[in-house]
Parts: C-alpha cells; sequence; structure tokens
C-alpha cells in the first residue's frame, strides 16, 4: 500500500518518460562511440555482439534477452555472420537448436568499442548533482530495479550486471 498524499501515478509517469529519455541519450552516445570505431556495424548489431560475449545464444534467446521479435534479428544475424563476427553453431543433443558464437574478430570488435565516454551528457549531468545525489540517486535506482525484479527477468539480469560492476569497480 503507498501513501495516499502522495502521487505515485505521476512518479511512476515521470520514470518513465526519464527513463525513454535517458535510454534515447544512451543509445546515441552508444551509437556514436560504435561509429567512430565500427563503422557500418549499428546499435543493434553491436548489442547482439555484446550478449553473444557472454556465451552463446539461439537467435531467439537474443530476441527474448532484448525484448524484440526473433524475426528482427534475422537479417542482424546474417549480417554479422557475413562478417565474420559470428557463427552459427550447431548443439549434439538438439539437431534443431543453432547456438549463435561470437567470433575471435568479433570479440576484438567489442573490446575496440569504450563502454563508456566521461564526456557523455548523463555523466556530465550526474556529476553536476554532486556525489551524495549521484549516490542517493544510485541507491534508489537499485532498489526500483529490485522491486521489478520479480516481475521481470531481464530485471535480474540486470541487477546481476550491476553488482558485477561493482566488483570491478572495486578491484
Amino acid at each position: 500500500m503507498h501513501d495516499s498524499f502522495f502521487p505515485i501515478s505521476r512518479l511512476a509517469r515521470q520514470v518513465q518518460i526519464f527513463s525513454s529519455l535517458i535510454a534515447k541519450l544512451a543509445g546515441r552516445a552508444q551509437e556514436e562511440r560504435i561509429s567512430l570505431q565500427l563503422p557500418g556495424i549499428s546499435g543493434l548489431q553491436f548489442g547482439v555482439m555484446q550478449i553473444l560475449a557472454q556465451k552463446s545464444f539461439t537467435l531467439s534467446e537474443i530476441a527474448d534477452k532484448m525484448m524484440l521479435a526473433a524475426a528482427t534479428l534475422v537479417p542482424v544475424v546474417d549480417r554479422l555472420e557475413k562478417l565474420g563476427l559470428v557463427v552459427r553453431g550447431e548443439d549434439p543433443a538438439d539437431r534443431r537448436r543453432r547456438p549463435l558464437h561470437l567470433t575471435p574478430l568479433g570479440r576484438e570488435q567489442i573490446a575496440s568499442v569504450p563502454q563508456f565516454d566521461e564526456d557523455d551528457l548523463v555523466a556530465r549531468s550526474l556529476a553536476a548533482m554532486g556525489e551524495v545525489k549521484a549516490r542517493q540517486l544510485d541507491q534508489l535506482l537499485q532498489e526500483l530495479l529490485h522491486h521489478l525484479s520479480p516481475e521481470i527477468d531481464y530485471a535480474t539480469q540486470v541487477l546481476e550486471q550491476l553488482q558485477r560492476l561493482d566488483h570491478q569497480v572495486e578491484e
């Protein structure tokens, strides 16, 4: 139950709007980094490669992770395969299953693109907020994600990624 004096619906709408805006800004910044390092590779193609950098997945598994229709990814994967960045494998236990694998060249290509740029608009805006507010925002966003995770499998994966990032920063 929530406090009847606080307009949760207004806040929920704000979060949706902010999330959309930040996703667009982050996507645009990532597209710029990708186009500088890997001309001819789209953000969607790069996203598929990032997923495959973790481990092999089928096209439909990748589509689920990206919350897209599998048919959307067919030409994306075909192009990555033609470029020698991805190969279709075989599953000896299930001949119908065709897991995709990132090639060594694909791994090299991913490594060449910086994950983050300190000059990114979102990063500059967070820095302008100051460390205390940025840490508060971090804690609140992680708490929100934690409440989303029982409903959305992908939210649990995001929480795990954030925990891995925390460990990398500590090292």
